[in-house]
């Protein structure tokens, strides 16, 4: 981030929601990875992260926007589409 910028823009990309689930009829746990939904709690500490460095640098927040991602599967003869959120784009105006 350019320091003299009058406007600045973050994009905060995060992964994967993750989950520790137990094996059936085993006392072993094992992460599962579900694309389908964004790690929200990673994400809403990253933009405060993002909104707080901003803030220290002398800008202010204007625009908070989630970004997002295609996910297509096949099926068969049958397709399917959805989007999920993998992030947020934030943009800043330096205060004079």
């Amino acid at each position: 981030m350019n320091a003299t910028s009058k406007y600045v823009t973050l994009w905060i990309k995060i992964g994967a929601s993750a989950t520790e689930k137990k094996i059936p009829f085993t006392k072993v746990m094992r992460t599962v990875v579900d694309p389908r939904f964004v790690a929200r709690e990673d994400l809403a500490d990253a933009i405060a992260d993002a909104c707080n460095e901003l803030d220290a640098q002398g800008y202010d927040v204007i625009s908070i926007m989630p970004t997002l991602r295609g996910e297509a599967k096949v099926s068969g003869q049958s397709a399917y589409g959805y989007s999920v959120t993998d992030g947020a784009l934030i943009t800043a105006k330096r205060i004079d």
